[in-house]
């Protein structure tokens, strides 16, 4: 019980740590996309896509009316579908492929391998985005930075709760003690669980929408 008021806690401490460290919401969705861009080059993006559509809307004879129209979905609408549908994208990707880097980690423990020798493996085998970011812990620990703090950093950019779940129980892990590759397991299993009752609600309302349609 003490344990699980630790977990809590720190979950609590980290979200509110997240909060503090908000840029922008646009800089953030950015990140969180896997996009090496900056905002202002997203927004001048945008601009020339809307002037282009509005441009060509004019270039058919389109009545005057519509053209305002055109230009604001083109330039706040459009941008802002294909953002969060790579953020999506993104993040399905890693949920999917997490449970098994965890598993790397648990059989890594559990033969003896040290958590940090564990996330060079996952670094070098797991795919896009977890095999990625997880390069950038490895560098960040190289370069002398505590374990905790790059994983921190990594939450930043996975918007997963999964993920944060797991940071915390490595910390926790480090301070206290405890059966880390019997905890890990059980988290792995929960996002198995979780990702086939997704699924299958997702292909049951697909079967509800195709009768309705």
């Amino acid at each position: 019980a003490k344990r699980k008021k630790q977990i809590q806690q720190r979950l609590k401490d980290a979200e509110d740590a997240r909060q503090k460290r908000r840029g922008s919401r646009l800089r953030e969705q950015l990140v969180y996309a896997g996009l090496k861009i900056s905002p202002m080059q997203f927004v001048i993006m945008a601009i020339i896509g809307g002037t282009f559509a509005t441009g060509l809307a004019a270039l058919f004879a389109l009545p005057p009316i519509v053209l305002p129209a055109i230009a604001a979905v083109t330039f706040l609408g459009i941008p802002k579908l294909v953002l969060n549908f790579l953020i999506k994208r993104r993040l399905k990707k890693f949920v999917a492929a997490f449970p098994d880097a965890i598993d790397i980690i648990v059989r890594g423990v559990r033969s003896g391998l040290t958590v940090g020798e564990c996330l060079n493996i996952i670094g070098t085998e797991s795919p896009d985005p977890v095999g990625p970011e997880i390069r950038l812990v490895n560098e960040a620990i190289k370069l002398g930075q505590p374990m905790a703090d790059a994983l921190q950093r990594m939450s930043d950019r996975i918007p997963s709760p999964e993920f944060r779940y797991f940071t915390i129980v490595l910390g926790t892990q480090q301070t206290t003690g405890g059966n880390l590759a019997e905890t890990l397991a059980k988290l792995s299993d929960v996002l198995r669980q979780r990702k086939k009752m997704k699924d299958k609600v997702q292909a049951m309302s697909s079967e509800a929408k195709a009768s309705a349609g």
